[in-house]
């Protein structure tokens, strides 16, 4: 089953990557965080270390979240087109194809994101901000939840794709982290919304947890304890989507 996966890990990875979309966003992300970047000493008032810090993890964040969406493109189009049904006539379970796209896409999002989080290290580190090192540390965890996240949303995407179309499950997928990530305050909050927040924060994916940006760039780390407990949640989330997946996937007439 590995081996199968692997190998549909590597056709989803190639596949998101000959998207011109994807090599488009991230120059545009690049343009963006030198032209932001050069223009902070001017905005800031005072605070351009701050700013350039959470902006950058920002970045990274936003470029993770949409790699991870590019799963939302493949499923439901081999589904139509019926090209996944040529990969189900061989020796290839249903659970390898959708192990496979996770794997594959999550890759993509983690190059991605890499090659980001290093421009805005060179960035950072041109522009001479003072504690740089000890950034770094906070950079890093902050990088780590920020792959748990996008990890969490390419098994959304492929969970949804099993059933929607394209722009139903982009649109989902957004919706789920924007609500996801709203639910934890909403939660602990005296609002009207308090108890419904309560019953989604269970069920949703709570990307709350995995945001640290602030901290970070407050040059805050957290705690071995949190990042092992917010990883290991992320990952968990993950691996109950996939089951979710292959579960419902197998009982699917195709």
């Amino acid at each position: 089953m590995l081996h199968d996966a692997l190998t549909i890990a590597g056709d989803a990875y190639r596949d998101a990557n000959r998207r011109r979309s994807v090599v488009f966003f991230l120059l545009f992300i690049a343009v963006l965080q030198v032209a932001v970047f050069a223009l902070y000493g001017d905005i800031s008032l005072g605070i351009e270390d701050k700013l350039l810090k959470d902006s950058g993890m920002a970045m990274v964040m936003v470029v993770g979240l949409f790699s991870a969406l590019t799963a939302a493109f493949q499923i439901p189009r081999e589904l139509r087109e019926r090209t996944a049904m040529t990969l189900f006539a061989k020796p290839m379970g249903r659970e390898s194809y959708i192990l496979g796209k996770v794997i594959g896409v999550g890759g993509l999002a983690l190059r991605n994101m890499i090659i980001v989080a290093l421009g805005v290290l060179w960035v950072l580190n041109m522009k001479g901000l003072p504690k740089f090192g000890e950034f770094s540390v906070a950079y890093l965890q902050s990088f780590l939840l920020s792959f748990a996240a996008a990890v969490d949303l390419v098994a959304l995407s492929v969970l949804l794709s099993l059933f929607f179309t394209e722009g139903a499950v982009v649109l989902l997928s957004i919706i789920t982290y924007f609500v996801g990530n709203a639910t934890f305050m909403l939660a602990v909050s005296d609002s009207g919304m308090a108890m419904v927040a309560k019953v989604f924060k269970y069920v949703l994916p709570s990307f709350f947890l995995l945001d640290i940006k602030s901290e970070a760039a407050a040059g805050l780390s957290v705690s071995p304890t949190y990042m092992c407990l917010s990883v290991a949640y992320g990952l968990a989330y993950a691996v109950a989507l996939v089951a979710l997946s292959m579960v419902l996937f197998r009982k699917r007439d195709l």
